[in-house]
Parts: C-alpha cells; structure tokens; sequence
C-alpha cells in the first residue's frame, strides 16, 4: 500500500500590548496601548507511506504476519511579523520576529509476529524495529541540524482465554514511541509576548511508553462491558518547563525524568431499540519523579530540579448514535477531563459537547455530514504554573463554535478487523458513525 497526503495552512494573528498602572489590581482602569502586532503564519506537511505485508496461515491455529513499512514527512513553518507602536501611522516589518523552520523525518520500520490458538487460549507475540533519521533547518537564523539516526525496538505480547462464550479476559504488553512535533525542536526565540519567551529544544529526545494492560470482556445479546486495569511507566517524559529571568517567564521542552500511571477504565456499549450508546470512564493515579535534568537555553544550558507531582484524576466520554429514518444518523458526544498535575503545577478541568447529522446515499458509499463541533464554546486549554518565584495562569481557547459540511465517497474494499480480541479502541469504535473524524 501507498498512501500520501499533503496539506497547507494560512492564518493571521493579531496582538495588542496593554499596560495597566501597577496599582491597577484588577484591571478595572483604561489601559494603555503599547503596539499593535500582525504575524502572517503560513505552513503545511507532505507525509508518504509506503508498507508492505505478508500474511502466512501455517495452520489452522497458527499464522505468520511480517511486512516492511517506510514513511517520510516533512513539516514547515513560516511566520512573518509587522508591528505598529503608539505614534506610528501604519505597521512596519518586525523581522527579528520572523521565523522559517523546516523538518523532515524519515523511518524504516521492520515487523514480525506469531499468532497461536489452541482451544479457548490464544496469543500473539510481536517485535517492530524502527531506525529514525531526522533533520531540521532555521533558515532565519542560519541553523541546521542532522541527528544522529537512532534505532528502538518495539515488543508486543497478548494473551486470550474464552471463559464462555460471552466471557473472556486478555493480557498484554506493548512499548510505544511518541516522538517531538514539529514546533517542540525549533529552537526558534518568540518573543512575541514579551512576558512569556518561549523556544523548542533540538535535542529533545522521543518519549517511551511501556504498558501492562488485564482486560475482561462480557458480552450480551444488546450489550457489551469491559473492564481495564493497567500500569504505564513512560520513560523521558517530555513536557513543558518555565522559570523566571528578569521580568519574563521563559518556556521549553525538556526530556525529564520518568512518570507511572495505574488505573482502572470502564468501556459499556449498550443498543437499545432506537440509539446505540457508548460510554467511557477512565480513573488514574499518576505520578512524576521529581529529580535533575539539562534544559537546552539561548544562554546556556541550565540544570533545573522538580520535586515529585502526583495526582488522582478521571475522564468521562458518553457517545449517543440515534438512526434515523432515510438512511440519516444523528450523533451527540460529550467529554469531561478531570484536572491533573504537571511538572510545575497542574492542568485544569475541561469539558465540551459536539452534535453530527449524516445522510448517506448509493447503499452508504456516499455520506454527506453536517456537524457541530464545542456546540457550547467551553472547550479551553487552562493550566497554572509555579515554582519558588513565580505563578502563572493561563487560559487558551480552541477554534471555539465550529459548524463543518463533509461529503465523502468510498470505494473498493480495505477490509475490516477482526472483532476477536478487539482491543478498547476497536470496541469503542465499533458501530459508530464516526461523525466526527471526518474533519
């Protein structure tokens, strides 16, 4: 299979600076306007897959899958900056606040894997190797760097007993990657606010996960629940870290130390006569070790310490799927996300709710599909930040309302997994509209 796709954006940004009197506690007074900025932020990625599988049923209770996968993507980020201070008639080019970055990201993946069944057991067992090349280029400072290619392996085990015919219970591990984006490594100075100065790390390193999973399924004629309990220790934990300089609070991405999170998620898929509902509840304890680690500087490399952040925080997703006469589906989903700590604080709470209509055409190759995306504009990004000498808090609105018309049309035939075994992702996903995943 080859796959490619290509994308590009364009926006605007507008700021104003406003200073208020010091004594002016809570804003109440008319501010002073310091300047008025525009950046023009225009970019785009180009991403090609190019995978190859091989499937060997050796007998009738074992097969053989192995296959070989290349991808490519190259991601790039030009903004350009115009300023208009007090006094000034029109906006005048702000070059020192230009920024043109560019990535690419090559990786060879190799597979293989075992699958054995023998009367109500079952496992699979699974190695993927990855050799990673990476390389980017700050063409407004004149920087560039080629990272030394690393290789990781990635082992997958999983086991199956049928207990019924309506009971069964799954154990497995997997490690996973989860590499920098894209703006995390461009090492890039925004001063854009000239409070909050923040730049990405080029030496960040990927993010491993190691996870330990026991799942038990039950299934009824209308109904289906099953039961999580698992333990991830992610190794390298990247997140943000801050501290103050003079009167600005500086911000980057750090490799840290390692984190564990234990929980229990609860997945019930109920079809009634007239809707499908699906529901999701997820309660975790997590934990970050504290200790030492670089943070990569435009002056130098500082040695920061955190000491250890822990939290018990939960999420909650109810999706409702209501067919309806005419080949239409309507859908409602609604999320809820607990606080939970960081490095040098905490995330707060937030909430949103989306509707979807769908009609589909030509038995269901065509769909045409009017949403409604945070129908209740509630869906924000707040966090507070601290440390011995500073607090900080901060609030960041998404797209806001977003009313979207999707057409899409389907043909040929990539098949379907398995049910069997199906993991908390394909249980959540099966019989859904997916309404929303069109966008």
């Amino acid at each position: 299979s080859v796959n490619f796709f290509a994308n590009k954006n364009e926006n605007e940004r507008n700021y104003e600076q406003l200073l208020f009197p010091i004594e002016d506690a809570d804003y109440s007074s008319e501010p002073e306007l310091e300047y008025e900025q525009i950046q023009n932020n225009s970019g785009g990625s180009k991403n090609v897959d190019v995978q190859l599988d091989y499937l060997n049923t050796l007998t009738e209770r074992s097969k053989l899958e192995s296959g070989l996968k290349y991808s490519f993507k190259k991601q790039g980020n030009n903004i350009e900056s115009f300023v208009k201070r007090d006094g000034m008639d029109d906006y005048v080019p702000q070059t020192e606040l230009d920024n043109d970055f560019d990535l690419w990201q090559h990786i060879y993946a190799a597979y293989i894997s075992f699958g054995y069944k023998f009367r109500k057991f079952s496992f699979q067992l699974g190695l993927r190797g990855e050799l990673t090349d990476m390389n980017w280029t700050q063409v407004t400072t004149q920087q560039s760097s080629a990272k030394d290619p690393y290789f990781n392996l990635f082992p997958t085990a999983f086991f199956a007993y049928q207990i019924t015919d309506s009971d069964e219970m799954q154990l497995s591990y997997t490690r996973r990657v989860t590499r920098p984006r894209h703006h995390w490594l461009n090492p890039f100075i925004d001063v854009s606010d000239s409070t909050n100065i923040s730049f990405g790390n080029p030496d960040l390193l990927p993010e491993f996960t190691n996870s330990f999973e026991f799942n038990y399924v039950k299934t009824f004629s209308n109904h289906t629940f099953m039961t999580t309990l698992y333990y991830q220790l992610m190794q390298d934990v990247i997140q943000r870290y801050s501290w103050l300089d003079g009167d600005a609070v500086l911000s980057t991405r750090a490799n840290m130390t390692t984190s564990h999170s234990t929980g229990l998620e609860l997945i019930l898929k109920n079809r009634f006569k007239y809707f499908n509902l699906t529901t999701n509840v997820n309660l975790y304890y997590y934990k970050l070790n504290g200790g030492s680690f670089d943070v990569e500087s435009f002056d130098g490399v500082k040695l920061a310490t955190i000491n250890d952040r822990e939290s018990f925080s939960w999420t909650a997703q109810i999706t409702a799927d209501v067919p309806l006469p005419k080949d239409f589906t309507f859908q409602a989903n609604g999320s809820y996300r607990s606080p939970r700590a960081t490095a040098q604080g905490k995330s707060l709470s937030d909430y949103f709710v989306n509707l979807g209509l769908k009609k589909s055409f030509l038995q269901k190759k065509l769909s045409l599909t009017l949403s409604v995306r945070d129908l209740l504009g509630s869906r924000k990004r707040r966090s507070e930040t601290w440390d011995d000498n500073f607090y900080q808090f901060s609030e960041s609105t998404f797209n806001g309302r977003t009313i979207n018309l999707n057409i899409s049309y389907s043909f040929g035939n990539m098949g379907k997994p398995s049910k069997k075994n199906a993991s908390k992702s394909e249980m959540m996903e099966e019989d859904s509209t997916d309404i929303y995943e069109d966008f």
